[in-house]
């Protein structure tokens, strides 16, 4: 906690904070041979994972690995999903999902652990309702009914999820000028397979191209450096295939997301 000698409130919808990064297990059962995990649908897929989960924890490993060996399969899969399972999955299993998928390191782990074990930190299982000044202090108002008064609130829930609604001056203007447009999650813009964004009006943008968590809606798995990495490569190549016109095309740019 850094020196912090007082108590520190987490409030989280669900009630969880990030696991520990650990040193996982070979599980070659996963996935089951022959079986194309981006052909499943939602409901086989979950069905599936719970199932090797279970197996997992039979043999006292953590069912997280499930999560990892899915790493390669991801953006197909989520390419495959149709957009009510993608709404569904959003809506019912990606607060889930980011806690096994995003985890923190062992050390860090440890020291929360211990914080929460001391009463330092306490977790609160419930949503924020309202936050109000009151004199020098802060009160938040949660929908289980409790009340806290602190010095200072951190609002910690990450970047803005919806993408019409960006605070970025950058985003908003081409927004306006209709030179992007949001996917059809709001999680950020449309592109194609190339990542050549797709703009308002339903074409191939010839100036602009996306990568990063501006992806999240079309790919999911969009923010790890592999991934990353990735999208560059793909890019540099859409671009080598399609060079620019410089006498009609003035510039060529790369969007991605910064907070």
């Amino acid at each position: 906690m850094l020196g912090w000698q007082g108590t520190v409130h987490v409030v989280s919808r669900n009630g969880w904070l990030p696991n520990s990064h650990f040193r996982g297990i070979e599980n070659p059962g996963f996935p089951p041979p022959g079986v194309d995990l981006a052909t499943l649908g939602l409901k086989e897929l979950l069905a599936l994972m719970e199932q090797h989960c279970a197996r997992l924890r039979t043999l006292g490993a953590n069912p997280a690995i499930v999560v990892d060996k899915l790493r390669l399969h991801t953006q197909r899969i989520w390419r495959k999903f149709t957009l009510a399972e993608k709404r569904e999955f959003v809506r019912q299993h990606a607060a889930r999902w980011n806690v096994l998928r995003h985890r923190i390191a062992p050390e860090i782990h440890a020291r929360v652990t211990a914080a929460r074990e001391s009463g330092q930190v306490r977790l609160h299982a419930a949503r924020v309702e309202g936050v109000a000044a009151e004199g020098r202090r802060v009160r938040v108002q949660l929908s289980d009914g409790t009340t806290l008064t602190g010095d200072l609130v951190i609002n910690a829930t990450g970047p803005q999820t919806k993408f019409s609604d960006t605070s970025s001056v950058l985003l908003r203007n081409l927004l306006r000028r209709g030179l992007v447009a949001p996917d059809d999650l709001e999680m950020g813009l449309r592109a194609d397979e190339d990542h050549t964004v797709i703009d308002q009006a339903g074409q191939r943008s010839t100036i602009l191209f996306a990568l990063g968590p501006l992806l999240r809606g079309t790919l999911w798995e969009t923010i790890a450096v592999p991934e990353l990495r990735g999208q560059a490569r793909r890019v540099a190549e859409t671009i080598l295939e399609h060079p620019p016109q410089f006498d009609t095309m003035p510039f060529q740019a790369v969007l991605e997301y910064y907070i």
